[in-house]
């Protein structure tokens, strides 16, 4: 990131004036959201969350660069913030992967996530008797390449209760087995038979839709849940229909509407591809919820663009809120170009209707990002906004 001049910091970041290192990006990034969002009375709870899931890189200095070439973020960063609007209330959670900034590796970040998870247990009421089950499946080796082993998720702010989710890797032992490995986990999880049914549909262009993620809610309750991401690679709004096409809530014309509206045409998009997520309850057979993911900042010109387009998917209320939050964590003119905003995902399941965006802190710029934006890094906010109707 730029090198902040004392003066300057005062004024944008209106905390510190040393942001030196990766935990106070993080910290002070986290207290603007929730400021943002009116929910500053819970910052001290969710600040010990993400103390907790980033201990092994908080105090890592910036200008250093990444150590660990994070696949969270497009600048390695190794948190991202995500701001979900379902209608009655803005949640605000974080990703994060564990790093071990001497000998970064992907067994490295395996064995940080064990100490991680006896905290999580035993501090907030973590469960994982799911995980448990599955674990084994997904630990790397010294020989595997992926491009993480193991992530973790928080929900912060105002939330009912502290929920927790692992993020794990299809492809650790190579992407030919990503498949595989899902079905064998989820038929530990005894929801082997609902994903042969959803698989046929979900994975019907062979290669070109591939299996990338895999999570699991970090608790024991029954309606804990498991999700698995699928992208679809070249795929036209069609092609992300067909594989939605049993899905409550997903139609060709809603899904053709959504892309040509997000990412400006009805495809094939070669950039990133669309990604489909399906929810799993381990107590029931049927599907849960099912979310489309957009790669907004690959189709659009810049934040501003993205920003205006996502702006009329939302009631007044939320856009307030969702342009608040936005403003409050750009640290440069949205107008500058992408990145700030990732993906943006739509979950169209019955009752359970949401849109959630996808905030990259870009701690690290690229060089040639800085380059363009010396001079003009620290407009204001406020003119960042200028003329988007909220």
């Amino acid at each position: 990131m730029l090198e902040l001049d004392t003066t300057t910091v005062d004024m944008f970041v209106r905390s510190k004036p040393s942001i030196r290192t990766l935990g106070q990006q993080l910290d002070t990034r986290l207290a603007r959201l929730l400021s943002a969002l009116g929910q500053s009375e819970h910052l001290e709870n969710s600040l010990r969350i993400v103390r907790l899931l980033t201990s092994s890189w908080r105090d890592e200095v910036v200008s250093a660069g990444p150590r660990w070439s994070s696949d969270i973020t497009d600048d390695h960063s190794p948190f991202e913030f995500s701001l979900a609007l379902d209608g009655n209330s803005e949640v605000l959670r974080i990703l994060t992967e564990p790093q071990d900034l001497e000998q970064p590796s992907l067994r490295a970040s395996w064995r940080l996530a064990a100490a991680i998870h006896d905290e999580l247990a035993t501090k907030w009421g973590a469960g994982f008797a799911g995980y448990d089950k599955v674990a084994a499946l997904f630990e790397p080796t010294d020989t595997d390449e992926g491009v993480f082993s193991i992530w973790h998720s928080a929900i912060l702010g105002k939330a009912k209760k502290n929920e927790f989710k692992v993020y794990l890797n299809p492809a650790i032992h190579g992407a030919a087995d990503a498949e595989r490995l899902v079905s064998e986990a989820l038929g530990r999880l005894g929801l082997g038979k609902a994903w042969q049914a959803l698989s046929k549909i979900a994975l019907a262009r062979g290669g070109l839709d591939q299996v990338i993620y895999f999570s699991l809610d970090l608790a024991d309750a029954a309606g804990a849940r498991a999700k698995v991401y699928v992208a679809h690679r070249h795929a036209t709004a069609s092609d992300v229909a067909r594989a939605l096409s049993h899905c409550p809530g997903f139609g060709l014309h809603g899904i053709g509407r959504w892309c040509q509206h997000l990412l400006g045409s009805g495809g094939p998009f070669h950039d990133r591809p669309p990604i489909t997520c399906f929810a799993l309850r381990r107590a029931e057979l049927d599907l849960y919820t099912t979310t489309l993911h957009l790669p907004v900042r690959c189709y659009a010109p810049d934040d501003f663009d993205i920003a205006r387009r996502i702006c009329t998917l939302l009631r007044f209320p939320q856009r307030v809120s969702y342009m608040r939050a936005l403003t409050e964590l750009a640290e440069r003119p949205l107008e500058s170009g992408p990145g700030l905003q990732t993906y943006a995902s739509l979950r169209a399941s019955p009752g359970r209707e949401a849109i959630t965006v996808y905030l990259a802190p870009q701690v690290y710029l690229p060089a040639r990002v800085r380059d363009e934006l010396r001079g003009s890094f620290f407009s204001s906010s406020a003119a960042s906004t200028r003329g988007l109707s909220i």
